[in-house]
């Protein structure tokens, strides 16, 4: 109660003009927040209208459902499986497979196993589905591995990220030590 009788002796001290300014801004700043509020629940809406599976199989449009993503490192290979908002749905890397050490860089070898398990996998949950293909730099490989994939899926999109220099990049220079006489 003094809080309200603190503010009622503020404001009766103050001139009409700056109670005015005061409102205006008070009045502005509702405004704001009252428009934040309307667009953050826009955004929740659209959300949960992507996120039904009635909009994904009942419209005629293809919206991306999963995305399949293949890796190569220059020691292991990694296969992941996303859905459209980021969340991890599979993963799988050379070790997984039960290929260690320096089979790991047999890429054939990992891959013709990682297809073993799409197969299992499309039974499932990616069967008729928009798919979204990320390779990461696959270099030679990327043919092989859309050719096999196109068999089974349907691939909306192909992307294809090289992050290893192809030519350009020098190399360091190599130290030699120097020899005393």
């Amino acid at each position: 109660m003094s809080l309200n009788l603190e503010k009622k002796k503020i404001l009766s001290n103050l001139s009409l003009a700056k109670k005015y300014q005061l409102l205006k801004k008070l009045d502005s700043s509702i405004f704001s927040l009252k428009t934040l509020l309307t667009k953050e629940d826009e955004y929740r809406k659209v959300n949960t209208l992507f996120s039904s599976k009635r909009l994904l199989n009942n419209n005629k449009r293809f919206l991306l459902t999963y995305i399949i993503c293949f890796s190569f490192s220059p020691k292991n290979t990694l296969l992941y499986i996303t859905d459209v908002w980021g969340n991890l749905k599979f993963r799988y890397s050379a070790g997984l497979v039960n290929i260690t050490g320096k089979q790991k860089k047999n890429r054939i070898l990992v891959l013709t196993r990682f297809f073993n398990i799409l197969q299992r996998l499309k039974m499932t949950f990616l069967k008729n589905k928009p798919i979204a293909l990320h390779l990461i730099n696959v270099r030679s490989y990327k043919y092989f591995i859309i050719k096999k994939l196109k068999k089974d899926y349907f691939i909306k999109i192909i992307k294809s990220y090289e992050t290893y220099p192809y030519n350009g990049c020098r190399k360091r220079k190599r130290l030699h030590k120097r020899q005393r006489s």
